[in-house]
């Protein structure tokens, strides 16, 4: 038999009737349902995305704060090592590289510290050598002393930098 274009089955017991409509998986489908698990699916992969993404670039955030820090003077900031990968080498170079300007800059500061105290003790003398009338020969000693210090902080300071390297090649 058929009902509204759909094969049927009538079953007849004692105690009534039975009507049997066969599995239709058509029936199933519904172009509203497909649609909201198809949305459904796609917010699930977007989401995973996301983060799988975030934790992927996150060692990239972490040497950019680094460089960020450094370029700002912070020259102890440690850009954290989790990879033994190529940013994990960078970060280590990033971190080494830091350390050398901080020495560096310590160096430099302690140089200036020295050097002060040490041009500070032949001003001392020429003022005092001006005030009781030295001879000017003394006080030319004192002025020629500390021309050499000059000259030798100068000729070391040139000799560290690159400009200041003298390369001979041989040309025709």
């Amino acid at each position: 038999a058929h009902y509204m274009g759909s094969p049927y089955s009538v079953i007849r017991y004692p105690q009534g009737v039975f009507i049997i409509k066969p599995f239709d998986p058509a029936g199933l489908f519904r172009p509203e349902r497909a649609i909201l698990l198809l949305i459904l699916f796609i917010s699930v992969v977007i989401i995973l995305l996301y983060f799988l993404l975030r934790r992927i670039f996150r060692p990239l955030k972490d040497l950019s704060a680094a460089v960020h820090q450094i370029g700002d003077g912070n020259y102890n900031y440690k850009v954290p090592v989790n990879t033994t990968d190529e940013l994990g080498e960078l970060a280590g170079s990033i971190n080494e590289m830091s350390a050398k300007i901080s020495n560096s800059i310590n160096s430099k500061e302690q140089l200036l510290i020295d050097v002060s105290h040490e041009l500070r003790s032949p001003l001392t003398r020429i003022k005092l050598g001006l005030v009781v009338d030295s001879p000017k020969e003394k006080i030319e000693e004192d002025v020629l002393e500390m021309e050499k210090m000059v000259t030798s902080l100068l000729e070391n300071y040139r000799s560290d930098a690159e400009f200041g390297n003298i390369n001979p090649e041989m040309t025709d």
